[in-house]
């Protein structure tokens, strides 16, 4: 099972098409309201409204397309967060994929960032970018014409590194956290690809200028 949770995305023509296939869509503030005026049908809007356009439909509209949960303002979690833990409590095992524009918001993105420490069926997609986070094991890197680069950013320190069939090839490297030497690599066009490492957890981010 797929579920799309959309925490925030301003451009809904350009979300719309990557949208099939799901079985169940979530949402939350403007971005759930601008999906509604679309026709996408929402399983379920969590959030705190406090983000709302003014000349939109009232709350009391919105209640009667989709189930609406109303979060208050002040709490000790962000409604992405209250949206993933909903989405996780009523599809157990299903694969989570978060969508996220982030905009100026750094803090948020890096939040996003820390929710693959608890869903580990998660994958982040941005405008541009997919995020997974992988542990330790032997993964195939598998081409996409829709991402030209391909980056490995280290949670904690790898051992055991070895990257195979990209453009930059390593072999049994130990990598600190957050070093930049696995930054913009490049996929080899008609080659496999691998990544093997034997410690560690690591972020597989795939990307576009």
């Amino acid at each position: 099972m797929k579920i799309a949770v959309i925490t925030f995305w301003k451009d809904i023509s350009v979300l719309i098409p990557k949208l099939g296939g799901y079985d169940a869509i979530f949402s939350c503030e403007q971005t759930a309201v601008n999906l509604l005026a679309e026709g996408i049908r929402l399983e379920a809007i969590i959030s705190d409204f406090d983000s709302i356009s003014q000349d939109g439909p009232t709350l009391e509209q919105i209640q009667a397309e989709t189930q609406v949960m109303v979060l208050p303002e002040e709490k000790d979690e962000t409604d992405g967060h209250a949206l993933l833990q909903y989405a996780k409590q009523k599809y157990p095992g299903a694969k989570l994929d978060v969508f996220n524009q982030f905009d100026t918001r750094v803090d948020h993105a890096l939040a996003h960032l820390s929710f693959f420490y608890t869903y580990d069926n998660m994958t982040l997609y941005t405008p541009k970018t997919k995020i997974k986070m992988v542990k330790a094991g032997n993964y195939d890197l598998k081409q996409s014409s829709a991402y030209r680069y391909i980056s490995f950013i280290c949670l904690t320190q790898i051992e055991g590194l070895s990257i195979i069939g990209l453009k930059y090839e390593l072999r049994n490297q130990i990598v600190q956290p957050f070093s930049d030497l696995l930054v913009s690599n490049e996929y080899i066009a008609g080659m496999s690809a691998k990544l093997i490492f034997e410690k560690g957890e690591l972020l597989i981010i795939y990307s576009n200028d």
